[in-house]
């Protein structure tokens, strides 16, 4: 019986250290002490951690007090994303997009894109929205990508205020026209989108008064992140 708690007691000491060393190589990599975090948390992806093994994928990937190792990074990254990590899964999914360091393939970037997405990944949701639109991997579906870069904006992804709002202002295959619902969401974009913040102007300039004042009074309760409203005439 005392052994049993002894060796229980044991355990969490362990543990407890190896959340600690974790712990210090997350945050030496925020302070850019990389000598250190990739000290700490080298051993801790070796142990299986996902939260370390994306933190090692991060650091090859972009030669991080080590000379950059694309391969490495996605061997790291695909570690960290089959045990379910989403920021894992979204850069796995980027790259297979991209093909940096590794072979091109859609077919694998939309699986593991849709899998981030699925946890409430935004930038997942976009990137994912922009293969929708562009039917990379997939048949081009641009209602799909619609509803992708909804959750996008809807999860504070700023930059598909400007990709859907060119969608709803130009209409696309499957997406009517809706000058209305264009301006509502470009009005969501971040103070810095000048882009955005251009094309509300333009498209409020086509507005009748009424759709003006409309847009207007709906957009006034809206900011990035909110849920945007289903369909606005």
């Amino acid at each position: 019986m005392f052994r049993f708690f002894g060796g229980i007691a044991i355990f969490f000491a362990l543990s407890m250290q190896a959340h600690a060393e974790l712990e210090a190589g997350l945050a030496a990599l925020k302070s850019k002490d990389y000598a250190v975090a990739i000290k700490e948390l080298s051993p801790a992806a070796d142990n299986g951690d996902a939260s370390a093994q994306h933190a090692m994928g991060q650091i090859y990937e972009s030669g991080l007090g080590v000379k950059k190792d694309p391969s490495l990074a996605i061997s790291y990254y695909q570690k960290a994303a089959s045990q379910g990590f989403a920021k894992a899964q979204l850069n796995l999914g980027t790259a297979y997009a991209s093909g940096v360091g590794v072979e091109k393939d859609y077919g694998q970037a939309i699986k593991w894109l849709q899998k981030a997405a699925d946890q409430g990944n935004p930038t997942a949701s976009h990137n994912l929205a922009i293969m929708y639109a562009g039917g990379l991997g997939v048949v081009r579906d641009y209602p799909h990508a619609v509803l992708l870069y909804r959750k996008a904006i809807e999860g504070g992804y700023a930059r598909s205020v400007y990709n859907l709002g060119v969608i709803y202002a130009n209409g696309a295959p499957g997406v009517p026209q809706n000058l209305t619902m264009a301006y509502v969401v470009f009005s969501v974009a971040s103070p810095n989108d000048t882009v955005s913040a251009g094309y509300k102007g333009i498209v409020g300039a086509r507005l009748t008064p009424e759709q003006l004042q409309k847009a207007e009074k709906i957009s006034a309760s809206l900011k990035l992140g909110s849920a945007l409203p289903l369909d606005v005439n």
